[in-house]
């Protein structure tokens, strides 16, 4: 496993960045939990196009604190590569295979009945808002969940590093139901552990670019 070079990063420092990068995420997602998991108008180019810019505004603010921090910014970067790009889309494979394995657990009805269908029902996305969502989201949430934060918090040891990461992950997550949260469980830990063991961070930006663009595609 390769060393992690980037500074380390104090408690406020971690804790501010994270709250701005997916606090209102969380938020808005224990908003739909207690509210019965309400289905919405699916995911509308509209929708689509607003989490994206939310998440641009939110990178500016989140890299303006690590700079007035004297944050290494160029550790957060991931250099598109053709041969990483072939891995990642083995490690999507590899998390869709998980995911197979996980679903024979769970009631084909019962998973049909889940928020995230209720709300692909609903969608019916462009190619534009399908394209602009991927690649934004993609890079977005690798970037400070596994490239910051779980980078952030390394000295903690491999178990804590990746629970932490994964849990912010799973929080906002939770509007998609409980078998949703379930399936970002199981991609979050294979994306975040394979992160920790190679420090690759674009295998897992393109993979989950890719998870985004095959799953919202699906609806146009």
């Amino acid at each position: 496993m390769k060393e992690i070079q980037a500074r380390q990063s104090s408690a406020t420092e971690v804790i501010i960045v994270t709250t701005i990068c997916f606090g209102i995420f969380i938020y808005w997602s224990l908003q739909a939990v207690s509210a019965g998991f309400p289905s919405g108008a699916g995911f509308s180019d509209s929708y689509l196009i607003n989490i994206a810019l939310t998440e641009c505004v939110l990178t500016f603010l989140a890299m303006m604190v690590l700079r007035w921090q004297a944050y290494p910014l160029k550790s957060l970067l991931a250099a598109p590569d053709w041969r990483d790009s072939g891995t990642g889309c083995l490690l999507l494979l590899v998390a869709y295979l998980a995911w197979a394995f996980v679903c024979q657990f769970f009631n084909a009805a019962h998973y049909m009945r889940e928020p995230i269908e209720k709300m692909a029902l609903q969608s019916h996305p462009t190619m534009t808002g399908v394209l602009l969502m991927s690649i934004i989201n993609g890079w977005y949430e690798e970037t400070f969940l596994l490239a910051y934060l779980m980078t952030a918090v390394n000295k903690l040891g491999a178990s804590t590093a990746i629970g932490i990461s994964v849990l912010v992950r799973l929080l906002y997550h939770l509007y998609q139901g409980p078998v949703g949260a379930v399936s970002i469980l199981v991609f979050g830990v294979i994306f975040t552990a394979y992160y920790w063991r190679s420090r690759k961070l674009w295998p897992v930006v393109f993979a989950h670019m890719l998870a985004d663009f095959i799953g919202l595609s699906a609806q146009i």
